[in-house]
């Protein structure tokens, strides 16, 4: 569903910087649409690095309000889980990567973004590490822990046009 993967590749742009952050400083836009559609927090100080909450946030807004607020493995099991609204690629590569898809394994959760210029690819946060931005990591992350691709095919829309 080329509109609803549109949909979220630009609700993922819109809450994260166009460069490679560090681990403070997300943008308003995130801050507010974490409030608004997600809420749940981390205990320590990274809520809004932390991967899986970006995710999250950003497909409840944009497609599915009832994905998972966070943690990557229980975001992998709903996906699994709901075929009618997502097929999962198994073994992904880049030659089969779609905007929007979202890159899944144990321990992380992103968004492939396509060409998104200046050699970035991906649009994710990352736990103490970076805030809601773009970097150059999708061949990266198709290598990691056996990750797999959620695409959403569903026809939904999220709480942003509810």
């Amino acid at each position: 569903n080329a509109v609803s993967n549109g949909n979220i590749i630009d609700t993922a742009k819109s809450l994260a910087w166009d460069t490679t952050k560090g681990n403070t400083g997300q943008k308003q836009e995130y801050t507010d649409a974490h409030k608004k559609y997600n809420g749940w927090s981390r205990s320590d100080p990274w809520t809004y690095t932390d991967c899986g909450v970006f995710v999250g946030t950003v497909i409840r807004m944009a497609v599915d309000p009832d994905f998972p607020t966070h943690y990557s493995p229980t975001q992998i099991q709903y996906a699994r889980s709901k075929p009618d609204k997502y097929q999962i690629i198994e073994n992904p590569t880049m030659e089969n990567m779609q905007p929007g898809d979202m890159i899944l394994w144990a321990g992380h959760s992103a968004f492939y973004g396509g060409d998104l210029g200046n050699g970035y690819n991906v649009i994710d946060a990352s736990a103490t590490q970076r805030v809601p931005s773009y970097n150059s990591y999708a061949a990266y992350y198709l290598k990691s822990e056996n990750p797999i691709v959620a695409r959403y095919i569903g026809t939904g829309k999220g709480l942003a046009s509810s």
